[in-house]
């Protein structure tokens, strides 16, 4: 066993070795491929320019000496035309000596004159120099004598290489042919190939290769001397090259035991070539694969070394590792006992907080038990009852909404609505609530441009509906609550419009400390300043998550005993069809608590009893007629047994036994009877949270009534509907 534990390690320490000596191999060979494919691409693009650029040279030298050629010879057509004017005009014997005079004149190196039947007449040359053979020339142009005004000019050349332009006319004494003709210097007919061969020079031949042009037959040009005139087919460079048409390609030749990679093109008369030899092409790519090694020697040396490091280090990491583990275990293990206190202290403060209100309705009930003959204590008891049962309620509440806040589970709704009509509502709504605690409540509302708006109409009357709330309860009678609403331009951002809510007061105020976490719930100040209020201490921090979740802020300045000036900035979208028809808004009944029902036929699907009592007490008392069902399917039966008619409204509670509330209204609507899609359906449930309304009024519900009821709320709600309904 202990054997093989080394053998496992021995080759756990060679694998690496191994790997890596693999792969270098193959990054080696990599690069030797990349270095081959670089290498004859780049000498490719390199004999290309240069193939290119002598193309254009030479093809503008033979360009300038056509150009020079042609202006000798319509020189010497002229010279020609003159001579046989002149001949014609002195109608005398032909006369040497004439002749030799307007050679002389006209720098001519000789004039050729024949009959009709191409005897020659007379024939004058420079001295010193030798006729040629004109016998071919004057049989190709025996043609001129029948059209003495046409002339025919040519450049020959013979077989010593002299070159001579002509020009052939006819006689126009007589029939025969005029021949004059003049010797071109070589210098002027090397002129192109002179040129060439300059080109050529400033070309280097061991950073540019060999360059050779040729006329086809002879090497006119070359940046190697030794090539220089020499004959195309001896030279052993380019003999390989010269019948191949694949013209602008890279050609593998050897020449001289010297392997060469070799590029022809072509440019009129001429051809060039360009040879690279093979050593030169690949001496980048040898110099890649040098260094190519040796870097990945010296990384193969670092990774070893840090082979050996990172398995000390890996050593070190477990040991530290199970150290943190160690530590996180402790860690999760005081957390958790933290957690567990802050559950406990949660629990001690809501029970508290829960059996306080508790406490004073379950003594207020005693003292009415007492009180049988005195209503007006039995009156202030129930008030008190009242006040106890709104603030157990509060707490409830607030408690809920903050664990949807915390869990990210809030959910609103987002609709077109007017915001100065909805705030112009909270305080016509708190105005009243200031009047029974006698607070000075005043109000303002500045310019505001944009009043219709998109968004959630229902958390913006919230946050003001708590924060004037607070104001209230934290102001003593005599003190002042003033509120304002006024519309901001925010120049960032183009997409939103802003608003500005203020709620200032003259109350109790809050002192410094409790400032620095009034956001936390259950967070209260002391409030002895005013004994008879003791609030949940969710409020601002309801607020607070609230207006993080609509994009909104809050600022707060207070001073304890002066009172405590409330900032909150809304940003909402504009409503995209502002301009258009408004849709009349959904009944929104005002509480008067003088609606009768009397007539009214209600069917009540509520499966707890003392909700129920307290259902029908009031909708008795109002005048309406009641029917209860203690389920869904007891309700659904109700209304499909019955006649088309039979019920004027419904009341449905959500959470029932047997079938819910959503299940019963969904059947009654799509039960075919005659009034299943008129008759109003009002959720009365203690679901009261937006996405609770908004599952309620997709079922197919009109309104929705929030627990515990508010009796004279819920007479005006149903009154709107049966009055509606009626008509």
């Amino acid at each position: 066993m202990r054997k093989k534990a080394v053998k496992y390690r021995f080759l756990y320490s060679i694998l690496p070795l191994f790997l890596s000596s693999l792969l270098g191999a193959v990054i080696l060979v990599a690069v030797f491929q990349i270095g081959t494919y670089s290498c004859q691409h780049d000498a490719e693009k390199r004999m290309d320019s240069i193939l290119r650029y002598i193309e254009n040279q030479c093809s503008l030298y033979e360009d300038v000496a056509a150009e020079e050629q042609t202006k000798s010879l319509i020189r010497l057509a002229d010279k020609a035309k003159e001579f046989q004017k002149t001949f014609d005009s002195r109608r005398a014997s032909v006369d040497t000596s004439f002749i030799l005079e307007y050679m002389d004149d006209q720098r001519l190196t000789g004039i050729l004159i024949t009959d009709a039947d191409m005897r020659t007449v007379a024939s004058c040359v420079v001295e010193g120099m030798l006729s040629p053979d004109w016998g071919s020339v004057l049989s190709k142009t025996s043609s001129a004598m029948d059209a003495p005004n046409k002339c025919y000019a040519e450049r020959i050349a013979t077989q010593n290489g002299d070159y001579f332009d002509y020009a052939v006319m006819g006689r126009s004494d007589e029939r025969g042919i005029i021949l004059c003709y003049q010797q071109q210097e070589y210098e002027m007919m090397a002129g192109t190939q002179m040129s060439i061969k300059t080109l050529l020079t400033e070309y280097d031949f061991d950073v540019d290769g060999v360059i050779v042009v040729t006329d086809g037959v002879t090497v006119v040009g070359s940046n190697d001397e030794s090539l220089n005139g020499k004959r195309a087919d001896e030279c052993e460079v380019i003999k390989d090259v010269r019948n191949v048409t694949d013209f602008g390609n890279l050609i593998p030749v050897t020449a001289n035991g010297i392997s060469y990679y070799a590029m022809r093109g072509k440019c009129k008369s001429n051809y060039a070539y360009v040879f690279y030899s093979e050593q030169r092409l690949f001496m980048q790519r040898s110099v890649l694969l040098a260094y190519t090694a040796a870097v990945y020697v010296l990384l193969m040396m670092i990774g070893i070394a840090l082979h050996g490091r990172m398995d000390y280090v890996h050593r070190r990491e477990r040991e530290r590792s199970r150290e943190k583990y160690r530590t996180e275990m402790d860690r999760l293990a005081k957390d958790a006992i933290r957690a567990n206190e802050a559950k406990t202290d949660f629990l001690r403060r809501i029970s508290h907080d829960i059996r306080t209100p508790v406490n004073g309705i379950r003594g207020m009930v005693d003292i009415v038990e007492d009180c049988d003959d005195d209503p007006a204590r039995r009156k202030e008891c129930y008030e008190k009852i009242r006040q106890a049962s709104g603030y157990l309620l509060e707490l409830v509440s607030g408690v809920l909404d903050m664990s949807k806040l915390e869990q990210k589970d809030f959910f609103w709704s987002e609709e077109p609505f007017d915001i100065e009509k909805e705030f112009r509502g909270v305080v016509s709504l708190m105005a009243m609530a200031a009047k029974d605690t006698e607070i000075n409540f005043r109000s303002e509302v500045g310019a505001i441009v944009h009043n219709r708006l998109f968004g959630s109409a229902v958390l913006f009357k919230r946050i003001c509906l708590n924060l004037i709330g607070n104001a209230l309860k934290y102001t003593n009678p005599g003190g002042t609550v003033a509120v304002s609403l006024r519309e901001e331009c925010d120049g960032a951002d183009r997409e939103k419009l802003h608003f500005c809510f203020v709620c200032k007061d003259t109350g109790i105020g809050m002192s410094e400390e409790f400032q620095t976490h009034m956001y936390e719930p259950f967070s209260k100040e002391d409030t002895s300043a005013k004994p008879d209020y003791n609030g949940v201490g969710l409020g601002l921090s309801i607020v607070k998550s609230l207006l993080d979740t609509m994009g909104g802020n809050i600022e707060i300045h207070s001073v304890q005993g002066e009172g405590t000036t409330v900032t909150v900035r809304f940003a909402f979208a504009a409503d995209p069809d502002a301009n258009r028809a408004t849709v009349a808004p959904a009944v929104q009944p005002a509480a008067t608590g003088e609606e009768s029902l009397d007539g009214c036929r209600i069917l009540l699907a509520e499966d707890n009893e003392l909700n129920a009592e307290i259902a029908v007490y009031f909708l008795e008392k109002a005048g309406a007629e009641v029917v209860c069902a203690k389920n869904g399917r007891i309700a659904a039966d109700l209304y499909l047994d019955g006649e088309s008619g039979q019920f004027d409204l419904i009341l449905m509670d959500l959470m029932m036994p047997v079938m819910d509330g959503i299940e019963a209204t969904q059947m009654i609507r799509f039960s075919g009877q005659p009034d299943a899609g008129s008759i109003p359906i009002i959720a009365m449930t203690a679901n009261v949270y937006a996405d609770d309304v908004d599952r309620a009024k997709r079922a197919g519900m009109n309104d929705h009534l929030s627990k515990p009821l508010d009796p004279h709320k819920m007479i005006a709600v149903i009154a709107s509907y049966y009055t509606k309904r009626k008509q």
